[in-house]
């Protein structure tokens, strides 16, 4: 029988003030996004994080960027 074990961890990758985010262009903010995806996941998957789960959310006048790693074992 599998035994799988679920670890969560949930991070907040880059917190920016709105009112900077707002002002930067779309080109710009979509390679933020890409660059730091791809910078803590690297990391991340260096710890045994398989799987990632990643959203945006504006919380008290800020952009923030969150990366939930999910780590399964068999």
């Amino acid at each position: 029988m599998k035994k799988f074990i679920v670890l969560f961890a949930l991070l907040v990758v880059l917190e920016i003030p709105l009112e900077l985010w707002k002002m930067t262009p779309e080109h710009e903010r979509e390679m933020v996004r890409h660059l730091a995806t791809i910078e803590h996941c690297e990391k991340e998957a260096k710890k045994g994080f398989t799987r990632f789960r990643i959203w945006e959310e504006i919380r008290d006048g800020k952009w923030q960027l969150h990366i939930q790693g999910c780590k399964t074992e068999v």
